[in-house]
């Protein structure tokens, strides 16, 4: 953003010209391995830790107080900003919000703007704004991963506005996060609810349909069964051609099944264990380790083979495969509960136990009619689910769109009383010109080059830092 294109009263500046005479721009400490103890009383936060606007807490590493003595480390505070300076997103940035003997990693850079700077949380998120974001990609560099250099951050330049107006956008922001906190928290359960409403769909099927003319019968009398096989991997013509789905445990994730990672050869079929099986046959998942969560039930609606974990069940005319299907879904949990084979130490579903499963079933014609009224149900389903992930979408979007709107002064009205930034950098830049001396430098350490700070710019950097960035 160009100076004449700033709000009235705002001015474009840099990190170290917002930091107070008693703040600090720092990278963290080049702590090693060998330097971590388990039983430490400091605790390393790690890149993990850092979200975008929010701390995450997620590392779980130590070094004693002796040892970060040793390092000379930069212990942190609450309420410093920290910035990822490697992806992923590359220069994300939080608030640190413990108290305690906690230091981080050289990877990280701290901000302390100090008591008579900039407000801490307006910086935070002008860090993650968009435009911030876009520049420090820019500024990356990097082969294998792309990081942002102190240095390099030190020069990006920010529109900085009047103190009161900071306070007003963090605010703004914070009501708007706040609202789409709960906003959020009532979406993420829209997933759960749509699986809950078509599993009660298939619970409850034979309520859509008013007669009592239904039939019980075994599940091993609804049609034919056939095993399955794998074809020798050695006999490359089996895998060389991909002509029919080989269907196996993994690829079991849907109920219904067109496509699969793996395809063998019409060769295969003909000449190994595993056989074609009909389009519109049942398969059932019957050795394998989810079953521990769940019993797989899905139809083929190509001609398909499986391997030997599986069994499949080509149903007879006056049977409809998708009525079928949907209600043995709606039965999973029984079903896995009556057919699981114990004592074994992988799961298994006892074939003899689920022949003989009992389901009732009633005709054709019903059959199709109920089929039409879930498919009915299950369509108004996957309607409202797009409906949610296009809201969700945007909803995503909205945090970047605020803070763009933030950037470019246009989130919170601009008011002619407020002391312009220009007098807050002044103020800042006269408290360090009297309480200018020395910087307090590190003791001595073989891993000094990578500790050193970026001194603001009104001060002339030492040959160490300049390596050091």
């Amino acid at each position: 953003m160009r100076e004449k294109e700033l709000p009235e009263g705002w001015e474009e500046t840099t990190i170290p010209e917002m930091i107070s005479n008693d703040g600090l721009f720092v990278d963290g400490d080049w702590i090693e391995s060998k330097d971590q103890d388990v039983n430490g009383d400091v605790r390393l936060i790690q890149l993990a830790d850092i979200g975008i606007a929010s701390f995450r807490d997620k590392s779980f590493r130590f070094l004693t107080s002796q040892k970060a003595k040793e390092l000379n480390c930069s212990f942190l505070e609450k309420g410093d900003i920290l910035i990822a300076r490697m992806p992923d997103p590359l220069g994300r940035a939080c608030i640190f919000p413990l108290k305690g003997k906690f230091v981080t990693v050289v990877d990280v850079a701290i901000i302390r703007p100090g008591e008579t700077s900039i407000e801490v949380k307006w910086l935070m998120h002008f860090i993650n704004s968009p435009i911030i974001s876009r520049r420090i990609n820019e500024l990356a560099s990097g082969t294998t991963r792309q990081r942002i250099s102190r240095r390099n951050l030190a020069n990006i330049p920010f529109p900085l506005p009047p103190l009161a107006e900071q306070k007003r956008i963090v605010a703004k922001l914070d009501e708007a996060f706040q609202h789409l906190g709960t906003l959020k928290a009532k979406l993420a359960r829209i997933p759960e609810l749509l699986k809950t409403f078509r599993q009660s769909v298939l619970t409850h099927l034979t309520i859509s349909s008013n007669s009592t003319d239904w039939k019980q019968f075994a599940l091993g009398e609804l049609g034919k069964w056939a095993g399955g096989g794998t074809p020798s991997k050695s006999v490359k013509e089996y895998w060389a051609t991909n002509e029919v789905l080989w269907i196996t445990p993994k690829d079991m994730k849907a109920l219904f099944l067109n496509d699969s990672i793996d395809k063998i050869s019409n060769e295969a079929v003909k000449s190994s264990a595993t056989k074609l099986i009909e389009a519109n046959s049942i398969l059932f998942v019957t050795r394998s380790g989810i079953l521990r969560r769940i019993f797989p039930i899905s139809l083929n609606t190509t001609p398909t083979t499986v391997n030997q974990d599986l069994k499949a069940l080509t149903l007879k005319n006056e049977f409809d495969p998708k009525f079928i299907l949907y209600l043995l879904v709606g039965h999973e949990s029984e079903l896995r509960d009556k057919c699981m084979k114990s004592g074994t130490t992988v799961e298994s579903i006892e074939f003899d136990f689920l022949k003989k499963f009992q389901v009732e079933i009633p005709s054709l014609e019903e059959q199709k009619e109920i089929v039409k009224k879930i498919e009915a149900l299950f369509a108004a389903a996957d309607a409202l689910e797009v409906h949610y992930q296009k809201l969700k979408q945007k909803i995503d979007q909205l945090p970047q769109a605020l803070l763009a709107k933030a950037f470019r002064g246009e989130l919170v009205p601009q008011d002619p009383t407020d002391e312009p930034a220009s007098v807050l950098l002044e103020k800042i830049k006269a408290a360090k010109a009297s309480t200018a001396k020395a910087p307090k430098s590190k003791k001595p350490s073989k891993r000094a080059d990578r500790n050193a700070a970026v001194i603001p710019s009104h001060f002339c950097f030492s040959f160490l830092s300049l390596l050091s960035s």
